[in-house]
């Protein structure tokens, strides 16, 4: 019985092989394959129309642009006297704080000046008294006692004037910051408003990017932006537009376009938004560093 069995088995596959009729065990084989097929092609277009949707829909809904930069506050410090440089106590890249003395100029000049006015102020005090005892004598007039009082005010503010020079011969750090330049060198002669340092703010700081004029009506105070600094490849930080400047960039550059010629080409402006960085998680800032910002529009406006 087993050996008809095993004959008929032997001849179905024979006649299988001739006939190219596929066995049941491969049926099922086949089966498996086009189904894993079809689910994987099923999974394909919803993930690429998942993807695309996502893409369309993030396109729609911000607005970006890589013409963005790191800034913070500048500070350039100034004498408000002239006079020699003394000393300088100071070096770049170093932190200072507030009211920190940076500078001295040469006192020997203002010493002698301030001798001589103490010396005039001391004679005039002296008249002055003179005369206060004379008037009440009426030995002399109550117009000539005025010219008195007169010249000892004057030499009081003049003694005044060296005194308040005096305390600008040291220049102070208006604010907390690291000196990111030094123009003078000991020995040299500088003059009321000459720049002496530049101070930068790192504490504070802010993305101005600059966004097309079309883009603007889009943009308003609050909304949520992500940033991507290029100093930090895949590292986003999260922001809020803080406002809108007035005006172009254009219009407050060094050196104005002129667009009233005869070869007027028409370019889309720019106009600079103020963006917040919320988190800046242990990351050094450097200022006009490279940013990308990319601003949600459907956030809060």
């Amino acid at each position: 019985m087993d050996i008809l069995i095993q004959m008929k088995r032997s001849e179905m596959d024979n006649s299988a092989r001739i006939y190219n009729i596929p066995l049941p065990s491969q049926k099922n084989k086949n089966t498996k394959k086009e189904l894993i097929a079809i689910i994987s092609t099923f999974f394909c277009l919803g993930l690429i129309s998942y993807l695309s949707y996502d893409w369309f829909y993030y396109q729609k809904n911000h607005i970006e642009t890589n013409n963005a930069y790191v800034e913070s506050d500048v500070y350039h410090v100034q004498s408000r006297i002239m006079g020699y440089v003394k000393s300088i106590l100071v070096n770049e890249q170093e932190n200072v704080i507030d009211g920190y003395e940076l500078l001295q100029l040469d006192t020997s000049d203002l010493q002698l000046e301030k001798s001589v006015k103490e010396m005039k102020l001391k004679k005039t005090r002296i008249d002055y008294d003179r005369a206060k005892k004379l008037l009440q004598t009426e030995l002399i007039s109550k117009s000539d006692f005025e010219n008195f009082e007169t010249i000892k005010q004057l030499a009081e503010v003049d003694y005044q004037v060296s005194m308040t020079k005096e305390k600008y011969m040291k220049v102070i750090s208006p604010v907390s910051g690291v000196i990111a330049k030094i123009y003078v060198k000991p020995g040299q002669f500088i003059q009321p408003g000459q720049n002496l340092f530049t101070i930068i703010n790192n504490n504070d700081f802010w993305v101005k990017a600059n966004y097309k004029e079309t883009q603007i009506k889009s943009i308003f105070p609050g909304q949520k932006v992500k940033i991507e600094i290029d100093a930090f490849p895949g590292i986003s930080f999260i922001g809020n537009v803080i406002g809108i400047y007035p005006s172009s960039g254009a219009v407050t550059s060094l050196i104005p376009p002129e667009n009233a010629t005869g070869n007027f080409t028409k370019i889309v402006q720019r106009v600079p938004v103020k963006i917040s960085i919320q988190k800046k998680n242990g990351y050094i800032f450097r200022t006009g560093m490279s940013a990308l910002t990319s601003i949600d529009i459907e956030s809060k406006k």
